[in-house]
């Protein structure tokens, strides 16, 4: 046995050599450890594990014994379950991030009851000062900043031209702790793609607000079947009002992330059709408790924009031109099968 890890209970990820000839092996080892999160890939186990509510994670060594088994995670089931387990059979929770929010005084009021309460989506912006009249629900949240770095965003390349997000326009972002942040963008963004551009603000966001994570450029490989209208991905995504809708992945490519309204049940009752002034909002994965950002608003109804996944480079290196190092954290799919 090794020693015991130091990190705080439930948080440690602890990795196997190999594994015991079964799973059922396994358990009857441990019979008081409660896995809590179990991944795989090849040639070795991930496991979150602990021995009771008092111990921290431990972890064994095996020995390879040849053919043992492999306990893998399908990234689409995965993204359901991270919608359902939330929404959990309910028609009725709230979508609204905030109970009540009033750009003149800069007071936003998180709402608690809302579906996603325990989603971390502080990395979009709540208002901008760059306001868009025809939007009829919230034109000064109508030009949003997705937050990829602490001083770097992705937005709507549209929404930079008419009427330009420009230097010395302001976004607003509300961290954890429910202050307010004002940020001013320094240079004139840079196109990525058909759809996409890249900002830089004038200072860091502190760490109450965290970015957004972005997928890895061969994000497609991890599903199978392929997907498509019959093979779609449950998603959720942001818009003027600030309602956390759900939605359903249904086209990812080079050119297109496409989505339109859930054909599950329960799912399709938090859709909202996207209207002018939703656009530059970021359509999103949840994976394992984060958000992963898909795309930002280029189309109405379903949604649909440029996807991210295939214009990281293009990404990375209009900030590395702004002079910065820091680049965007790709979301973590060790466990995940690819296929």
């Amino acid at each position: 046995m090794t020693e015991d890890l130091t990190t705080p209970l439930n948080k440690e990820v602890v990795e196997k050599n190999a594994n015991p000839t079964t799973w059922e092996d396994f358990n009857n080892i441990h019979k008081r450890w409660n896995f809590t999160r179990m991944l795989g890939v090849k040639g070795r186990q991930t496991i979150m594990c602990q021995e009771d509510i008092t111990d921290e994670p431990r972890m064994e060594d095996y020995p390879i014994t040849g053919n043992t088994p492999v306990v893998t995670l399908d990234l689409r089931d995965h993204c359901a379950s991270q919608i359902d387990s939330r929404i959990n059979g309910n028609t009725a929770l709230e979508i609204p991030l905030w109970s009540s929010k009033d750009h003149a005084t800069s007071t936003y009021i998180r709402n608690t009851d809302r579906w996603c309460a325990d989603i971390d989506l502080t990395s979009v912006s709540v208002w901008t000062s760059s306001s868009y009249a025809p939007a009829p629900h919230d034109p000064d949240n109508a030009r949003c900043a997705t937050l990829i770095t602490p001083n770097t965003f992705i937005a709507a390349w549209h929404f930079s031209y008419f009427p330009q997000i420009s230097p010395g326009d302001t976004f607003r972002f509300v961290g954890s702790d429910n202050i307010v942040y004002t940020r001013t963008v320094a240079e004139n963004m840079v196109q990525i793609g058909t759809d996409l551009c890249v900002g830089i603000l004038d200072s860091d966001l502190p760490d109450t607000i965290t970015p957004a994570k972005v997928p890895p450029a061969n994000i497609a490989d991890y599903f199978s079947p392929a997907i498509s209208g019959s093979n779609r991905v449950a998603a959720a995504s942001l818009d003027q009002q600030d309602h956390a809708t759900l939605r359903d992945l249904y086209l990812l490519n080079t050119l297109n992330a496409n989505f339109s309204q859930s054909t599950d049940p329960i799912r399709s009752l938090y859709y909202e059709s996207l209207i002018t002034g939703d656009s530059s909002h970021p359509g999103f994965f949840i994976i394992n408790g984060e958000m992963v950002v898909l795309t930002c608003w280029h189309f109405g109804g379903g949604g649909g924009g440029t996807p991210v996944h295939p214009n990281l480079v293009g990404i990375i290196d209009a900030i590395r031109d702004f002079g910065e190092t820091r680049v965007p954290t790709i979301a973590d799919l060790n466990g995940f099968i690819t296929y």
